[in-house]
């Protein structure tokens, strides 16, 4: 997926923006925003769809035990 390091380098220049404008903290604030928002609602979007899929298959599987002890 996407290593450390290129989180690290994220970071520094999220911090170097930070320090450089340290005066009028909205910009950065609004960086932030638009940066690392939707990055982070796309991980939970994700992380969402596929534990949906799985409890799927799981109840899938369920049926299909259930199917087996019947017959």
């Amino acid at each position: 997926m996407f290593s450390i390091q290129f989180l690290l380098v994220q970071w520094r220049t999220t911090e170097n923006l930070l320090n450089l404008t340290r005066l009028n903290m909205r910009y950065a604030c609004q960086y932030v925003l638009y940066i690392y928002f939707p990055f982070i609602g796309k991980v939970i979007f994700f992380y969402m769809f596929f534990l949906h899929k799985n409890i799927l298959a799981i109840e899938a599987e369920k049926k299909e035990n259930k199917i087996h002890t019947h017959t």
